[in-house]
């Protein structure tokens, strides 16, 4: 969600404390919370840009041990996902699918974004997900790894680019088992790439846990300058029992003013 103007000048600090709600609006109960991460989007005006749908199959390579098809029941947008049913014998460094997609300029992204949902709980890097410059993923530009996953919960995974500048004709997005996991099914939604200002601020709870309160810290490390109104702020909240609190874009509200005084 858009807040209020932020300057953090380096050599400076900055603390944001939000109040995180559910979807019903009542204060997210943050007794089991492990993780907290913050990230901040550079424009909420300029849109993600769409590297697949999972709208329709992808395609290109026809694997040994694993079955592709489109799930309208269990998805994230649009009418489908992609459904990856993986048997026992697919062994670690199989490139289990991959899609062609039309020409896609990363190189003032940050990061991938994409949904994901196991039927096994997998721990993180278990998969990857690939983007290439050469069909079917053949040598791929970038391995990203995916996050831990728990068994049947979708999470919304944010996979840093690292240094994008290598990626200014994509024409292929691939997923790839790094390490076997036996048998699986493993669905997926809505791959964008998005440009960041901030990935995954850690912050930590404050308050009582019920309230639902999390600050997080700009650092050095962490330079905003934006204007006010134009970013938008995504919050993950990750809690003991593996489940995510993940909406794309987060509902919290900014407590204290940061702004930088003139």
């Amino acid at each position: 969600m858009a807040m209020n103007k932020i300057e953090c000048p380096k050599g400076d600090t900055r603390i944001i404390t939000a109040t995180l709600r559910d979807s019903a609006g009542a204060a997210l109960d943050l007794t089991t919370m492990t993780t907290a991460h913050l990230s901040v989007r550079k424009d909420k005006a300029a849109a993600d840009t769409l590297i697949h749908n999972c709208e329709t199959d992808w395609a290109e390579l026809a694997v040994v041990g694993v079955t592709r098809s489109l799930n309208a029941l269990d998805k994230q947008t649009g009418s489908f996902s992609l459904q990856l049913d993986i048997l026992a014998t697919v062994a670690a460094g199989t490139r289990l699918a991959s899609a062609l997609i039309p020409l896609r300029n990363l190189t003032d992204h940050t990061s991938v974004h994409i949904w994901l949902r196991s039927t096994v709980t997998t721990a993180a890097g278990v998969f990857q997900i690939m983007l290439d410059n050469t069909p079917a993923c053949a040598s791929p530009l970038k391995f990203l790894d995916v996050p831990a996953l728990t068994a049947g919960v979708w999470r919304r995974c944010v996979l840093p680019l690292g240094d994008p500048r290598d990626l200014p004709a994509i024409i292929s997005v691939g997923i790839f088992l790094q390490t076997a996991i036996g048998a699986c099914v493993l669905r997926v939604d809505d791959v964008v790439g998005a440009r960041y200002i901030i990935e995954k601020i850690i912050g930590s709870r404050v308050g009582l846990p019920t309230a639902g309160v999390v600050a997080f810290t700009i650092n050095p490390a962490h330079t905003l300058f934006m204007s006010s109104g134009v970013s938008d702020y995504d919050v993950e909240i990750t809690f003991s029992s593996g489940a995510v609190y993940s909406p794309i874009i987060a509902k919290f509200e900014i407590l204290n003013d940061v702004t930088t005084p003139d």
